[in-house]
């Protein structure tokens, strides 16, 4: 039979869903503020550099890490 020794750590586990919504809002309002700044085309062209995908990777990297750690920590 499969067991954990401290099942209370696996509640950190629901706060991936809440993290992941407040993730998703704050990239809705960050491109509406973008969206007033300028045009979005413009925008984008002179901030050339900056590369959303980067950020969306770490940000799934960090929920994984807080998934597998909650297990961990859980000792199955």
């Amino acid at each position: 039979m499969f067991r954990f020794a401290d099942p209370y750590y696996l509640y950190f586990l629901l706060l991936i869903p809440l993290f992941t919504v407040i993730y998703l809002l704050n990239l809705y309002i960050r491109k509406r503020r973008l969206s007033t700044f300028g045009d979005p085309e413009l925008v984008k062209s002179l901030s050339s550099d900056y590369s959303s995908r980067r950020k969306q990777v770490k940000f799934v990297l960090l929920m994984i890490f807080l998934g597998l750690m909650s297990i961990i920590l859980a000792r199955p």
